[in-house]
This record gives structure tokens, sequence and C-alpha cells, in this order.
């Protein structure tokens, strides 16, 4: 794999210098070196960049094995930016070989003054108890303005004037509600640090306010989570919401319909497995809830074509993260992919369900119907979408 390079030309200028290393010399041909140990310096005396797979690519120092120091020299290079992992060039009978649990950091719950609020931040909370994280509880509230009707542009100044008065009370008294009902679950529960800061040893909540759409400053805010949490209503403005939040936030949501209990959640997990991108990313994305589960099962709706997608190695993959997760077929027969993954989950006692979201676009799915479609109306248990 390394030597001298061909003098055929057949290598790129540009591939060379992510490959190698060129002498001062520059009739010398190009050389190619692994990463070899180096006791007289901190730092290879190379720069070392990976290729583009899609994929990290680390390099770790050749002569670890056999030297096995312990420092804290940067060893390891992932992609183009170097990893800070201090003594990571120690052979591997000193490595500390046990599975990394993955987990939430920072989970953003909307607030909006109203009865539904409760599922959402009463999960939030107790999910940031099992995670040791942070609840970023974000209360949106629309400008007044914006509440009037197009017809008041043609009415008098005064009442203009009233009827934005009258809307900025309401909004004031929905806000001060969603405030009240944040500050009464924090301190209901025990270990929960109020108005947490960044760096607490423990699960903390926060509380923030913004004003504006909710379908605008809802995925924007949602990019800077981990998770978002959201309750599962039928309503067509919530419905609004939850589309708008998963085709733009870029981050997995959690739908909490209003009978899910707060804890304990995600013991049992079923997730449904089509191959699609949505699939793969939910998954990833679930990784937390399915490294604490007890039992794990992959719905699969269409085994036949799922398997030309490569569902098979799904199951090796979780268990490389320590998943042992269980492949199920379901046969949907005369009732649509969603109902016939939702009857089976509730039949194998799952209590929390994961899936892709808008494998297809949303006017067929408007038009014609779909898996994501369905689940949206029919709140049933704790849902986690990815798009």
């Amino acid at each position: 794999m390394f030597g001298q390079e061909p003098n055929d030309g057949s290598l790129h200028k540009a591939a060379r210098l992510r490959l190698g290393r060129r002498s001062r010399n520059p009739r010398q041909p190009l050389v190619f070196q692994p990463f070899a140990f180096q006791p007289d310096r901190r730092r290879p005396s190379f720069p070392v960049s990976a290729p583009r797979t899609g994929r990290p690519l680390t390099l770790i120092n050749a002569g670890a094995a056999q030297f096995g120091r312990k420092c804290s020299r940067n060893a390891p290079i992932s992609g183009l930016r170097a990893l800070r992992r201090p003594g990571a060039d120690r052979p591997a009978t000193e490595r500390h070989h046990r599975r990394h649990i993955m987990s939430y950091r920072v989970m953003l719950v909307p607030m909006n003054g109203s009865e539904t609020d409760a599922p959402a931040l009463r999960m939030g909370l107790a999910l940031a108890a099992e995670f040791n994280g942070h609840v970023d509880a974000l209360c949106i509230t629309p400008r007044p303005e914006d509440g009037l009707p197009v017809l008041a542009k043609g009415l008098p100044e005064s009442t203009i004037e009233e009827m934005t008065r009258i809307a900025r009370a309401a909004l004031d008294a929905r806000r001060k509600s969603a405030r009240y009902a944040f500050d009464r679950s924090v301190l209901s529960l025990t270990g929960i640090t109020a108005d947490g800061q960044p760096g607490l040893a423990g699960p903390s909540a926060s509380w923030r306010e913004l004003h504006g759409s909710a379908d605008t400053l809802l995925p924007r805010e949602g990019r800077k989570s981990d998770l978002i949490l959201l309750d599962h209503t039928t309503a067509p403005a919530q419905r609004t919401l939850i589309e708008a939040t998963l085709l733009s936030a870029g981050r997995p949501v959690l739908l909490v319909p209003p009978s899910a209990a707060p804890a304990p959640v995600g013991r049992s997990v079923a997730i449904g497995w089509n191959g699609g991108v949505e699939a793969a990313r939910a998954v990833g994305a679930s990784l937390p809830f399915l490294q604490r589960a007890d039992s794990v099962f992959v719905l699969t709706a269409n085994p036949s074509k799922v398997d030309e997608h490569g569902s098979a190695g799904v199951e090796r993959y979780l268990a490389w993260h320590g998943v042992a997760a269980k492949i199920v077929a379901v046969h949907p027969g005369i009732d649509d992919v969603g109902t016939a993954l939702i009857r089976r989950a509730g039949d194998l006692g799952a209590d929390f369900l994961v899936m892709g979201a808008y494998g297809y676009s949303r006017m067929r799915e408007a038009v014609f119907g779909g898996v994501t479609r369905c689940m949206l109306q029919t709140p049933k248990m704790p849902l986690l979408l990815a798009h």
C-alpha cells in the first residue's frame, strides 16, 4: 500500500497531497508513509487527512502497541479535524473495553400555555433525569398584531388599537400560564435544577421566551438541541407545527400523546424499518433509547422489498451498539401499513415506536395517504420520528 508513486501521472495532484507528503526536492517522487511512531515528537511530521468516504477515518500511531506509553498526545485523527483523546495510543490490553452508552444532553420542549403542554413537559423532565440532561423549555408567543384578521386593516385606528390590546392581554395570560406550569413541574420533582447552566453534573431545566411564529422559530431553535418533544394532538395548528419541525429542524422529534406516562418509557421499543434514509436516521437518533431498552423489535411491513435495501444488516448494526434486536415481519393484509405497524407494536407490548417520517413528499401523502400521515392521526404511544 505504501511505497513510491507510479510515475504515470495517474494520481491527481490534489490526491497526492491528501495521501502522502512531497519531499523538498520537486524531482523526487511522492513517498507514501504510514503514521510512524516518533518518540522525539508530540505530533506527526506530515499532515494527514481522510478521503471523503462519508464516515470518519481514524489513524492511530503505528507504534502504540509496541511502546504502550501513557501520554496525552493527540494521537487519533478523524476526518479533517483532530480528536482530542488523551492516551489513545495505549496498548489494547490497557484500554477500557466497555460499551459506550449514548444519551440526550439537550431536549427542547416548546410551551404555549395550553393544557396540552403537560405531557411533553413531564416526559422531558423524566428523560432529563434518565439521561442526566437538560430541558430547554421554550415559550413562543406570536406578536399581537399578527393575530388580527385581514379585514381589520380597514377599521378605524382606535378599533385596531383596542383589538391589539385585547390580543396582547390574552397572549400575556397564556405566557404566564405556561411559566406557572413549568415552575410547578420543576419544583414538584427532586433532583432537577431550575435555570441550569452548562457544566452541571445533574439534570436541569431552564425557561426561555421568544416572540414570533412558532412554525419558523421552533425549527430554528430545535437545531441546537438533541431531541425535540412535542405534544401529539390532532389539532390542525399542532399538526402544522409538527410537520414544520420534522422537515426543517434536522433533529429527531418525539411526539408525546396525552395518555403517555412520563416514566418509565422506552423499555420495549418497536422500530418501523423500510430500508430508507429516514428510517436509518431514526434508528441512529434513537440509540439512547435502544441501548436502555429491555427489548427491541424491528418491524418490516414488506420483508422481501426491505431485504433488497439491506435491512438484514440492521440487526447486526444494532448489535455493535449493544442492542439485541429481533426482526418481526408485519403482514398488513387489508389494513394500511401504518395501522398494521401500530397494531403489531401493541401486540408485542411495545411502549415506544421509532420510524422515519415523510419518505415521500407531503403532497403525495396528503393525496394518497402514507405511513407518516397515519401515525400523526392516531396518537397511541410515544413516537420518535426523523426525516
